[in-house]
């Protein structure tokens, strides 16, 4: 008897700007360091440069240390810096309102749902862990790894059937696109607040609002896979 496999086969998707978000707050994290006399400017790079580092947050308050003029003595009450920003994280860190059903609905189908981030694993583990997001396993990509080096190994590990890669940064689907990795459709999750909402792509890709519009997408795949085996 032949296995019914789910399609697609897999979904593998980003995790920040495209499941989940900061809402309306996401310059909070700043105001900690504004509070305590930091240009605003300032504290904006140092959180760049944690972001490239693989952000925590003892490493943008190392980052901020260095750019402020605090590399041998502490930022004003720097001993309740930790608790601010664990506070701004629990208050702001929240799943998109259609992220919850529509993936209960793919685990229910029995598709594997593969989170693939960028940044340190303790500190995204913490955050997935947070909002209660439903999914399989989890990558966390370091500075000196990549994104499309996972969606190679999925493919490996699902050898049979579409993936689906859902991405709010652009040039992320462009490395998978150019690696060539057979039968992997590209979703550019276009969320209005994600910084790389802006940013061209060097492929068209297909183009979805939120996670219903990619759902649609699936549904129509099966359909024309059903019909091309009528």
């Amino acid at each position: 008897m032949t296995e019914t496999r789910p399609l697609p086969r897999c979904i593998a998707a980003d995790f920040d700007f495209c499941l989940a978000h900061f809402g309306a707050n996401f310059d909070g994290i700043l105001d900690v360091f504004i509070q305590r006399g930091v240009p605003e400017q300032l504290a904006r790079e140092a959180e760049m440069a944690a972001e490239n580092r693989g952000f925590t947050f003892e490493i943008f308050i190392e980052e901020v240390r260095q750019r402020a003029g605090f590399l041998h003595r502490k930022l004003p009450r720097e001993e309740s810096i930790g608790a601010e920003l664990q506070a701004w994280l629990a208050a702001s860190l929240q799943l998109y309102p259609d992220v919850p059903r529509i993936i209960a609905r793919w685990m229910q189908q029995g598709i594997p749902l593969v989170i693939v981030t960028f940044g340190n694993a303790n500190y995204q583990h913490a955050k997935i862990t947070q909002t209660g997001l439903l999914h399989t396993a989890a990558h966390f990509v370091s500075a000196s790894q990549r994104k499309v080096d996972v969606i190679r190994a999925l493919r490996t590990q699902y050898p049979e059937g579409p993936i689906y890669y859902l991405e709010d940064k652009v040039t992320e689907l462009d490395s998978v696109r150019d690696a060539g990795i057979p039968d992997i459709c590209t979703v550019r999750v276009d969320r209005p607040d994600s910084p790389y909402a802006h940013v061209h792509g060097a492929y068209a890709h297909a183009l979805a609002r939120d996670l219903l519009e990619v759902d649609q997408m699936i549904a129509l795949m099966r359909r024309a896979r059903e019909r091309g085996r009528s």
